[in-house]
């Protein structure tokens, strides 16, 4: 990788949706890796082939091994009772135990939402489709250590309001996690074609760990996706395929730390499931940040401590499009402070989206914890303990 100063800012299209996420106080550093790319409209013909295991170039292994006490997954007749707990109307949380097959996900050359619908189909879901619904993902986030040493790691979910999910794995080959689902995703809940309660949900949620919007491991490595208005690139290479949305399950899973996540996802060629792009904000217990981006020249990283939907790696940071960049570094000024989960909870409505806000999550990457808020309800709070997989109200 080299190190590369801000390029020229040409950002003249209109903000789709809004997306933010922030750690630390310094000024950005640029890193960048590829080099021949291809824009995602250049690939669809061959996105819709079929996809095969790929032969030349694989991930990196990894020695990923749970330090959470894994439980046996009940038998397959049993899917019907997932144990989903309903915490508030729209509101569930599921102590996920089944094999959601990551590894052979992974080698399945995955691209496009089409195929990763008929994946779930052949392996996870019964043959019930998802529908591959594209994934509209915004957000408005920051990571930071607060005045007692704690590492929070924070997030908005701004778009629509659906039926949400805390969700737990633990799974025998890799670091069990957390993170928060958009059932909507799955087809699941308000203006979708499955209640919550239905068989059909009981098979389609076989497939909600590769949906989550943000979440973090037992090791203290978080990660969220933001969506971006920027035409999305894909290196052409030999490396295996991943859709940027599935590569958060495959990092909490496999990565202990922000480094180990860069370099996985430098092992294989990301694909956005539409022509617009995505960039995924990477943190861990040791305060460090990045946002990793795929332009026109590869995959590049951004240190920084705020992200909106525009790009950073194209943009100098004193371009704001929507003010929320300036008012989360100014609030994460180290000289300011956060005190702690509430001022940071705090925060996160400060810059939340009114009516769009889905959810507004605090995590702690210490305590494998999360506190979040749903709808804009900020009176009412509701804990889930990576721990334990138990939610409170």
């Amino acid at each position: 990788m080299k190190i590369h100063s801000w390029l020229p800012a040409v950002f003249t299209a209109a903000i789709l949706c809004f997306c933010l996420t922030a750690c630390g106080s310094t000024q950005p550093d640029i890193t960048q890796s590829g080099t021949t790319a291809e824009t995602t409209t250049d690939t669809a013909a061959r996105s819709t082939e079929n996809t095969e295991t790929s032969a030349d170039t694989e991930a990196p292994e990894t020695s990923s091994v749970s330090e959470t006490e894994s439980e046996t997954a009940p038998a397959k007749e049993s899917y019907n009772d997932l144990g989903v707990e309903t915490l508030a109307e729209g509101i569930y949380s599921l102590d996920f135990r089944w094999d959601y097959k990551l590894d052979e996900y992974l080698s399945a050359n995955v691209k496009t939402t089409e195929e990763l619908d008929r994946w779930f189909m052949e392996n996870l879901t019964d043959g019930l489709s998802t529908e591959g619904s594209e994934y509209n993902i915004a957000c408005s986030s920051f990571a930071v250590t607060d005045t007692d040493g704690e590492h929070l790691f924070c997030r908005n979910y701004d778009l629509r309001h659906t039926d949400d999910m805390f969700i737990r794995t633990a799974p025998e080959n890799g670091y069990a996690s957390i993170g928060i689902v958009d059932l909507a995703h799955l087809n699941i809940g308000q203006e979708c074609e499955a209640a919550i309660d239905s068989a059909e949900a009981q098979s389609l949620l076989l497939a909600a760990p590769y949906c989550i919007c943000d979440g973090i491991n037992e090791k203290g490595l978080g990660v969220s996706l933001l969506q971006l208005d920027t035409e999305h690139f894909v290196t052409d290479t030999e490396k295996p395929d991943l859709l940027v949305y599935t590569a958060l399950r495959a990092m909490l899973d496999k990565c202990a730390d922000t480094d180990e996540a860069v370099e996985f996802l430098s092992a294989y060629d990301i694909y956005s499931p539409a022509w617009w792009s995505y960039h995924i904000f990477i943190t861990d217990k040791s305060g460090r940040a990045v946002t990793v981006e795929w332009l026109e020249d590869g995959q590049t990283v951004v240190e920084d401590n705020a992200v909106t939907n525009f790009v950073l790696y194209e943009a100098p940071p004193t371009r704001d499009p929507d003010g929320r960049y300036f008012k989360l570094r100014k609030a994460l000024d180290p000289e300011e402070g956060i005190s702690g989960k509430e001022e940071a909870m705090a925060l996160l409505e400060t810059v939340s989206q009114k009516p769009g806000t889905n959810w507004s999550a605090v995590y702690d990457l210490d305590d494998f914890k999360v506190e979040a808020c749903f709808a804009l309800d900020y009176e009412n709070k509701y804990e889930f303990d990576g721990n334990s997989g138990q939610a409170d109200h």
